[in-house]
């Protein structure tokens, strides 16, 4: 019984009111901005000593 709830919980909640859409455009953002993170991050570390003083 409780697996029969949980099974129709779950597709009431992100199959049918297609919610599955939300958590998919949100995972696409995070990939992006993790992406541009991890391009960006050397240049970022290089101006930040460049600023320190650092050589």
């Amino acid at each position: 019984m409780l697996l029969g709830n949980i099974i129709e919980s779950f597709n009431n909640n992100l199959i049918a009111e297609g919610r599955y859409r939300m958590i998919l455009d949100g995972l696409q953002v995070t990939l992006l901005i993790t992406v541009c993170a991890a391009w960006n991050a050397p240049h970022a570390a290089e101006d930040t000593r460049r600023q320190c003083g650092v050589e």
